[in-house]
């Protein structure tokens, strides 16, 4: 988590579907293994689901439609 946040530079209530792309487009260009970038991607879409769930959040940021471009790519 701690490295999504350095990565994308914004706070929670401001990261968008984009930003999940582009850490994903970042883990690939670092040569991550798919089933390290789908574990990577799991946490964030538990975070996020757990921070919407509490109310801490109004949306979440397509963590859904990632998920399921991660594992259509593994």
């Amino acid at each position: 988590i701690k490295l999504f946040y350095e990565a994308i530079g914004k706070t929670v209530q401001e990261v968008t579907l984009h930003d999940l792309i582009g850490y994903k487009s970042l883990l690939e260009l670092n040569e991550r293994k798919p089933t390290t970038i789908a574990k990577k991607l799991t946490v964030l879409r538990s975070m996020f689901t757990f921070l919407y769930e509490q109310g801490l959040i109004k949306q979440k940021p397509g963590t859904e439609e990632i998920f399921a471009q991660t594992h259509l790519s593994l």
